[in-house]
């Protein structure tokens, strides 16, 4: 009895078990559509859900050799009530193309809503025939004239909807038999490297050749190809935007007709260049995006009169069949270039050239410039070009000047004879320079040399020479200060179109006031829609810096691992990737554009890139690279995503230097007021720069200039006035100070912004920044504030409100604390200085009745209690006193500038 009872229990689980399985295979259904694919034409994977629920993938789509997912996901929905009774079906659709024909397997995957599992799905894909009516050669016209749209031929490339068996009879008939052809022989692409050589150096530039062929007849759209070396990038594709504005990587494109396989073809052929940076194999792949236009003969659904209307040519039913043009791999061997020979100084440059070398015509005076062009031309990459630096006897040498064209190249010098040249010998020796030619695999070296009759110039080879001597220098200073050249320092600076706007709030205006506007606004929409969460989108930018920031250990740690000198040769390719994804740049972008992005934010690492970049093509520079090299080039990695520091705005006035030029200059323009200075011309020189003294918009470089001919004319007094306010306005600037505390050891008084102690530290960070930088910090600190409200009702977490609460807070205690300080101290107009030697401090403000208290060195630092007529009531230090008004000059004064 009991026996046949669980017989009875087992039959009915199983068959309950057999229903439900049933239902379930009922409830969902997975299958493709069009059966079967077509290779190259868009496919979609339909979810069907027969009870209706929203059924997804639970985990990402499966990656299958041959087959692309692409974007474009679509959901639908169906009701229909049926006696009373209603019923839902969803679909979800998932876009696919395959790119080559055979049997694909979607693998079984987990469904979200029904937490089961579908089954695995196979389908065919076919390859998509088409037919194309041969065009006689007699009738050959209508090829494409531009790249980008759809370019125009007679006859047009067809889908193939049924066999076709015409009958043709005669030759002429034979010219327009139709053919049928398929993706790949109706559009592909072929990449070449011209000549037979296998073997190139690094530095050389190797030409590339990229054809792609288009069968005439055919519809089609393109895109710039794309060009990859290998797993890393080891070269760097030539630089074209002179010839071409739409890809700087290739030459402007050329089309023309060619035949392969009986079959007439357009060929679209694109030139370009690349430069390999590393030895060792290389293979060289591209990629060619494009499109072919076939029309869609499939009947219409419809027998509607109104299918020969929209039906017709006005709404075209021409389709788009993506294509992916990948060419032949084209392997190569990249060879490091030889050790470069001992007393040649190499310029970089590996190609075919040749070089001549130019100087101005006599005659030469002691003083004057003389400049001195060496000329490059032939066939290379010119990036790679350097200059040396030359010291050279008897002359003041300025840092060269390169001057880059389409095939040439002008190095250009600047020299100032310092003495006469009597000893009838040669006097301007160039050191040899070389460049290496890949054909002969030997470096070409060449050398100049010249007897310049030097004649006495317009002051004499003492006073040039004098410019030589050490300056005296204050007790205290140490060795290194005290070896230093006054003429090392005393360089003009090219002025520009930049300046500092008056008042000082006008440069950060539009930046501080709606950036606590916005983050006040970013408070307020954060307490209204706190409730809700936003989608996140599929940014590829976000996307490309995320992937950066998880590989960022990975970099680092192989850095580390790696020896310091295998740097350029192993982690060139990864450490340019990173900074192309974690800044947006394009892709293919190359080491030396990417240290040009980052210049602006870290000068530090631009110029470490570049050191990499060049070590790349110069193996006898790799012994640079060492422990602290590494280490410092990861630090300024890991600063890269860091906020660059925020300027800010404080609402004062500077008052321009008080010196004793007047307008009206000699000279006219910049180059001649640099080229009047080099001649010994001071004065034309300092009224020309007097003169570029904008009241509204002062410039630290012409104050700066200014203070450079003051110098040079003994006023050290205004010479310090000059390069104190240009620290003001650019108190970042190292040249600025070092000219300043130079005048300051000539006037025997101590040097300004060192760190000699604990206690310089504060002052020193302080005077860091000008008020107004810290103002806009403050700024940003109350923006911090509000945004930290406003994450608080986002993420309902109190660390990162806290965060950014004490964060905003220190910004803002320390931003006024350092604002109120440079108003008390550097920045008030109260601040003055001694204008001239040995100024009188006498007790009441008359020459007559006041005695005198104390004596005041020139440049000496003071403040202004009171003015009263023409004198002022000074303190400086424990004393007080009375001095002349015209014998002070504040540094930083509400009011108009002068100069007079």
């Amino acid at each position: 009895m009991l026996h046949q009872k669980l017989k009875k229990i087992i039959l009915t689980l199983g068959i309950f078990a057999i229903a439900a399985l049933t239902y379930a295979a009922d409830k969902v259904e997975l299958f493709v559509t069009p059966n079967p694919v077509q290779v190259g034409v868009p496919a979609r994977l339909t979810i069907r859900s027969n009870d209706g629920a929203q059924n997804n993938f639970s985990s990402s789509l499966p990656e299958i050799e041959g087959l692309r997912w692409m974007n474009g996901t679509s959901s639908s929905r169906r009701v229909s009530i049926v006696n009373g009774r209603r019923s839902s079906i969803f679909e979800l659709s998932i876009p696919f193309m395959v790119e080559k024909a055979g049997k694909y397997t979607i693998p079984s995957m987990r469904l979200t809503h029904n937490r089961e599992r579908t089954q695995p799905l196979e389908f065919q894909a076919v390859e998509l025939k088409l037919t194309n009516p041969q065009v006689p050669r007699s009738v050959q016209s209508g090829v494409p004239s531009r790249l980008r749209g759809t370019p125009r031929a007679p006859q047009r490339l067809q889908r193939r909807t049924a066999p076709q068996t015409p009958a043709q009879t005669g030759k002429q008939q034979e010219k327009h038999q139709s053919s049928e052809v398929t993706l790949d022989e109706a559009m592909f692409a072929r990449a070449a490297i011209p000549g037979d050589r296998k073997e190139y150096y690094v530095g050389e530039e190797i030409p590339l050749l990229i054809n792609v062929y288009i069968l005439r007849g055919a519809q089609a759209q393109l895109s710039w190809p794309t060009v990859n070396f290998g797993d890393r990038d080891a070269a760097i594709l030539k630089d074209y935007k002179g010839v071409n504005d739409q890809n700087p990587h290739f030459d402007r494109p050329s089309e023309f007709a060619d035949e392969v396989d009986g079959r007439l073809y357009t060929v679209y052929s694109f030139n370009t260049a690349f430069r390999p940076i590393s030895a060792g194999k290389m293979t060289v792949k591209t990629v060619t995006p494009g499109a072919l236009v076939v029309p869609d003969n499939r009947p219409s659904r419809t027998d509607s009169m109104f299918d020969d209307f929209f039906g017709g040519s006005f709404f075209s039913r021409d389709r788009q069949i993506s294509r992916t043009l990948q060419t032949e791999p084209v392997d190569i061997t990249v060879k490091a270039l030889p050790p470069v020979p001992k007393g040649q100084f190499f310029t970089g440059l590996v190609g075919s050239w040749r070089s001549e070398v130019t100087i101005t015509p006599p005659p030469y005076k002691v003083g004057e410039p003389v400049t001195v062009k060496i000329n490059f031309r032939g066939t290379g990459s010119l990036d790679t070009l350097r200059a040396q630096t030359l010291d050279l006897k008897g002359y003041r040498v300025y840092p060269p000047e390169i001057e880059k064209g389409r095939n040439s190249a002008e190095v250009r010098y600047i020299m100032i004879p310092t003495e006469q040249n009597d000893t009838g010998k040669d006097n301007l020796v160039l050191p040899p320079y070389s460049t290496f030619n890949p054909e002969t695999g030997e470096y070409e070296a060449q050398s100049f040399s010249r007897k310049l009759e030097i004649e006495k110039g317009t002051y004499s080879a003492a006073s040039v020479a004098a410019d030589y001597t050490a300056s005296p220098v204050s007790p205290g200073t140490d060795a290194v200060q005290s070896q230093r050249r006054p003429e090392e320092i005393l360089y003009l600076k090219p002025l520009d179109q930049s300046g500092v706007r008056m008042p000082l709030f006008r440069n950060v205006l539009f930046t501080a006031v709606p950036l606590v506007i916005l983050s006040m606004l970013f408070w307020i929409i954060c307490e209204i829609v706190h409730l809700r969460r936003l989608a996140l989108m599929n940014d590829p930018s976000i996307l490309r810096k995320n992937a950066a920031k998880k590989r960022r250990g990975e970099l680092f740690a192989r850095l580390r691992a790696l020896n310091p000198q295998e740097i350029p040769a192993e982690a060139t390719g990864d450490i340019t990737g990173y900074i192309t994804d974690l800044l947006d740049l394009p892709q293919g972008t190359d080491l030396n554009e990417a240290a040009s992005a980052v210049r602006g934010k870290s000068p530090e690492l631009a110029n470490m890139l570049e050191e990499v970049a060049q070590s790349a093509w110069m193996p006898s520079k790799k012994t640079q690279f060492t422990d602290e090299f590494r280490q410092r080039l990861i630090k300024a990695l890991a600063r890269l995503a860091a906020v660059a520091v925020i300027l800010g705005i404080f609402p004062l006035q500077v008052m321009g230097a008080d010196v004793s030029l007047v307008k009206g200059p000699a000279v006219t323009n910049s180059a001649e007021a640099m080229t009047a200075y080099d001649s010994g011309k001071f004065e034309d020189a300092g009224k020309y720069y007097a003169s570029q003294l904008v009241k509204s918009r002062p410039s630290a470089r012409v104050l700066y200039n200014m203070g450079n001919c003051l110098y040079k004319l003994g006023d050290l007094p205004r010479a310090l006035i000059c390069y104190e306010r240009a620290s003001r306005l650019a108190p970042r600037d190292s040249d600025i100070l070092e000219n300043l505390n130079l005048v300051r050891r000539k006037l025997g008084l101590p040097e300004k912004y060192l760190i000699a102690s604990p206690a310089d530290i504060p002052p020193y960070l302080r005077d860091s920044l000008r008020p107004d930088e810290w103002l806009l910090l403050l700024s940003f600190g109350v923006a911090l504030i509000f945004i930290g409200l406003g994450i608080r009702r986002l993420a309902e977490k109190r660390l990162p409100f806290r965060v950014l609460l004490i964060s905003g807070l220190v910004l803002i205690v320390i931003s006024a604390a350092a604002v109120v300080s440079q108003k008390m101290t550097t920045y008030n107009e109260r601040y003055a200085i001694v204008t001239v030697r040995n100024v009188p401090v006498y007790s009441l403000p008359s020459e007559k009745s006041g005695r005198i208290e104390m004596k005041l060195k020139a440049g000496e630092e003071l403040m202004i209690g009171e003015r009263r007529m023409n004198w002022v009531r000074i303190r400086s230090g424990n004393a007080e006193g009375w001095v002349p008004a015209s014998d002070v000059t504040s540094l930083w004064t509400p009011g108009s500038i002068s100069t007079n």
